[in-house]
């Protein structure tokens, strides 16, 4: 399940980050652990870490809905008529090429 932070900048990288912890270690120094990855982490101070899992939301954007279960419903809710086959057809297409802002997600 993806969790969406309201009114939160994207870090532009690691050191930026509040899923970075920072911590002293009496041997090895600074050392930095991303909750996110779950893993040691370099601090990256240009970049993000290559498997960083943040997502940016394009904004503005309009209401998110899930754009399948819609068309699942259309076509099992709608009786249509042959002259309005192409009509609804060019519909369901129109909702199927609007781009997608957070990709689909499968249960684990």
């Amino acid at each position: 399940m993806s969790l969406l932070i309201k009114d939160m900048d994207m870090p532009k990288n690691c050191m930026e980050c509040i899923c970075l912890e920072a911590f002293d270690d009496e041997i090895y120094g600074r050392q930095f652990f991303c909750n996110l990855l779950g893993i040691d982490a370099l601090a990256k101070e240009h970049s993000r870490h290559k498997n960083c899992p943040l997502t940016e939301i394009p904004t503005p954007h309009g209401r998110l809905i899930d754009a399948d279960r819609l068309i699942a419903v259309l076509k099992s809710t709608t009786a249509i008529s042959q002259s309005d086959y192409d009509l609804f057809n060019h519909i369901v297409g129109l909702i199927e090429h609007q781009p997608t802002v957070i990709g689909k997600e499968m249960k684990q």
